[in-house]
């Protein structure tokens, strides 16, 4: 089994500090079931620099706008990723033994133990998941980009035709890529539990800072391994996600520490569709 753990990166200086803890998380990994990559989007030819843990990747995606330079940064890693490691002729090894990845960003972080186990509970073909953004609506449901969880063949797919998902009315990207995989290949999913440490402030929701359990409960403590930190104050995530390196990822612990608020969104998720496989249809 195989995950491929690639992250959307920035080089300003407040994001730069969201990586060190990232690199802090990836260091006390001992599991060999990771790969790291940062993608980054620079003018130039593609470059990979590989240091002790992970890897920085470089491309050339010759856009302004935010979401298709994160798109573009994606597939180009995907298609670069596959060529280099010969994943389509090493299908059937791959078939077997598992390899996924996990596309996502600067500011979530992830219990591996607790993932490295869910995924051996996945199948190793045909899969995409992660947190819902809002409700299960069959072939219209959308993926958050804080955690896009994918089989290698869904890869492939994405590869096959990457110049298919559209940005319509400003959708964002990962609205884009999931719409495009759920209207187009028959898929098995779930949504993945999420513990977010949150602010907002729009026309629909209005939440100070608080810890949201997203699409689960209470009684989920012990599966949930994606955490999402986005408040107004970026030194603020920061430190929060240092103190969840620090509590060792004990919910808890966390929550006590904080002294946030604690909110659940769609609870009612943790029995339908965050704690099953299914296939979306």
């Amino acid at each position: 089994m195989k995950c491929i753990i690639c992250i959307i990166s920035s080089d300003q200086k407040e994001y730069e500090n969201f990586k060190k803890v990232i690199i802090e998380s990836i260091k006390e990994c001992s599991s060999s079931c990771f790969e790291f990559y940062f993608l980054y989007d620079k003018s130039g030819d593609l470059l990979t620099i590989q240091n002790q843990n992970y890897t920085d990747f470089y491309c050339d995606t010759m856009e302004k706008e935010v979401t298709k330079s994160i798109y573009k940064r994606t597939v180009s890693f995907y298609d670069w990723y596959f060529n280099e490691f010969h994943i389509k002729s090493n299908y059937t090894f791959h078939k077997k033994n598992g390899l996924f990845f996990l596309r996502t960003n600067l500011s979530t972080l992830f219990n591996l133990k607790i993932l490295q186990e869910f995924l051996y509970s996945l199948p190793k073909e045909d899969f995409f998941g992660g947190p819902f953004i809002g409700p299960y609506y069959k072939t219209l449901t959308r993926i958050s980009g804080t955690c896009h969880l994918s089989s290698f063949d869904t890869i492939w797919y994405i590869i096959l035709n990457k110049e298919q998902p559209k940005f319509i009315n400003d959708i964002l990207e990962d609205e884009a890529i999931s719409l495009f995989l759920f209207r187009n290949k028959k898929l098995y999913s779930t949504c993945i539990k999420r513990l977010d440490t949150i602010e907002m402030d729009n026309s629909v929701l209005s939440i100070d800072k608080s810890i949201v359990f997203h699409k689960c409960s209470g009684d989920d403590i012990g599966k949930i391994f994606c955490f999402r930190f986005k408040t107004f104050d970026r030194n603020f995530d920061v430190n929060q996600m240092k103190l969840m390196l620090k509590v060792n990822f004990d919910i808890r612990r966390y929550i006590n520490a904080s002294k946030l608020k604690v909110i659940l969104e769609g609870s009612e998720y943790s029995k339908s569709y965050s704690n099953k496989i299914f296939q979306v249809l």
